[in-house]
Formats: C-alpha cells, sequence, structure tokens
C-alpha cells in the first residue's frame, strides 16, 4: 500500500507546532513505513522523562506512505505527549483510507478539556 500525505501542515498545526513562513524548510518527502514511524515514536516516547501509557499502533504493517516523515514524526509524537502530559493512559494511532486521502487519527482515554475551555 503506498498513500501520499498532502495535508501535513495540517497536521503539524493541530499538533501546536509554530509555523512562520521565513522559517519554513520545503519538505523531504520519501516512502515509508508508517506502523515503523509510529512504533519509533513510542520507543523514544517510553525512553523519555515524560510519565506515559501505552501507546496501541493499529496501523498496519506495510503502510507505506509518501510524506515528509520528520515533520510527521514531530506532530505525531506531539499529539502523543500532550496527551500523556493530560494525563491519558492510552494513546491510539489508526489509519484510514477514503480515495486519495489518509487520515491519522491520535485518540486517547484521557480527561478532556475542562468545560471552561470548551
Amino acid at each position: 500500500v503506498k498513500k501520499t500525505v498532502t495535508t501535513l501542515s495540517v497536521v503539524a498545526l493541530a499538533a501546536g507546532a509554530e509555523f512562520r513562513e521565513e522559517d519554513a524548510q520545503p519538505p523531504e518527502l520519501t516512502y515509508f513505513d508508517l506502523a515503523g514511524l509510529i512504533s519509533d515514536i513510542g520507543t523514544d516516547i517510553a525512553a523519555g522523562e515524560t510519565p506515559t501509557g501505552m501507546i496501541e499502533n493499529s496501523v498496519p504493517r506495510d503502510f507505506d506512505i509518501f510524506a515528509d516523515r520528520d515533520q510527521l514524526y514531530r506532530a505525531i509524537s506531539n499529539l502523543v505527549l500532550n496527551a500523556f502530559q493530560a494525563g491519558a493512559t492510552k494513546v491510539g494511532v489508526t489509519v484510514d483510507t477514503q480515495g486519495e486521502t489518509i487520515s491519522i487519527r491520535v485518540a486517547d482515554n484521557g480527561p478532556g478539556l475542562p468545560d471552561r475551555v470548551r
């Protein structure tokens, strides 16, 4: 399975990445295994200083995508770390495709946003 990620900037912004045009680097697009990327994120986060829980990687093996691996790594790892820092004990990563669109979903069992900030 080979898919192309074309909306990485939206994912990166959702993960809290700052975006300034003058600092923007052109993406380094390559094909890579998305499940392997998620496994690398889990290993790196488990080795870090932030208390974590379980990462459930439900991305099929050999699900190759064409994207900037480093940017996608940063975006997904930020979402996972944010979930653990907010009290989640489990974070799941799944992928879905519809035509040319790839959706990478990062969901957790954390308490969510307090009512006062919704």
